[in-house]
């Protein structure tokens, strides 16, 4: 859930930013717990734009989504960047009772299954669609990714897909 955003560092007078940029840098967990811990949420996953290394990644707008009630105990989805909408007919496809958001998804993930044949695009060498954590792998080894054995994983000078450490604890 955590990712730092460091625009173009090198065009602006790092000596202006740089105590303020090194101290936000030293404390990400405490921001991203402030931001996420006890918070219930939808995250639209897809993998990220390398192969070197295996995850599930939300990196597109409008992929976090909040739950929560409102005044009137209705329980809605609102997504995360709402705050970039411009229009009320953008603010209100991004602020919806929480079962319209699961019947759209549920549809558009029927109607991909059917347009792509269970693919993730229409062409029969686009990989099969991935669902479950446990296949990660046999869509990235699909899409080209080579793994690298494990007394090697601190020697890898090739490039090859490195699986990431273990979860601490």
């Amino acid at each position: 859930m955590h990712r730092e955003v460091l625009w173009d560092l090198d065009i602006l007078d790092w000596e202006d930013i740089k105590e303020r940029t090194l101290e936000k840098l030293q404390y990400p967990r405490s921001r991203t717990a402030t931001a996420y811990e006890g918070k219930e949420m939808i995250l639209f996953l897809s993998t990220p734009d390398t192969i070197t290394v295996e995850a599930w990644n939300v990196n597109q707008y409008f992929d976090i989504w909040f739950i929560q009630k409102d005044e009137t105990n209705q329980i809605r989805a609102i997504a995360q960047d709402i705050k970039d909408a411009i229009t009320d007919e953008q603010r209100n496809r991004l602020n919806l009772p929480l079962d319209e958001l699961v019947r759209e998804i549920k549809k558009a993930a029927q109607e991909r299954t059917t347009l792509h044949n269970g693919r993730i695009g229409p062409e029969q060498y686009h990989p099969p669609l991935v669902t479950d954590a446990n296949h990660l792998q046999d869509f990235y080894k699909t899409i080209g990714a080579i793994y690298i054995s494990d007394d090697s994983l601190y020697n890898n000078d090739d490039g090859a897909t490195v699986l990431p450490p273990p979860v601490p604890g």
